[in-house]
């Protein structure tokens, strides 16, 4: 899973998200603690009002973390936590490995089940 650190700039955040084709995307501390998101449609935002430069730092322009959910959940669970103000979820395999979870993820699962 792809993921910032807190004291990153914007830069390195949308540098990151052009690499690798994604919106949205974690960001941790110098533990490896989740303590907050940043959204492509955010950043936006924050960069066109002058809320902040491409050489800010993540903390700056962070909204809070993804929920973090089991890995035996079931799919109309995760779902319940996506919504307006969690664009996405966490999850950690059984192999420790974190992977994000978003709306995309949950369609093509009810997709496959159909």
């Amino acid at each position: 899973m792809v993921s910032v650190l807190e004291n990153e700039s914007c830069q390195a955040v949308f540098e990151k998200m052009q690499k690798y084709g994604i919106s949205q995307i974690p960001v941790s501390s110098e533990n490896g603690d989740f303590i907050g998101s940043v959204e492509e449609n955010v950043l936006y935002r924050k960069l066109m009002s002058q809320g902040c430069s491409l050489e800010s730092s993540v903390k700056e322009v962070m909204s809070e973390p993804y929920p973090i959910v089991g890995f035996a959940e079931s799919i109309e669970n995760i779902s319940k936590r996506i919504n307006e103000k969690n664009s996405a979820c966490l999850v950690m395999d059984m192999g420790g490995n974190w992977h994000i979870i978003t709306k995309q993820d949950i369609i093509q699962a009810i997709s496959m089940d159909a």
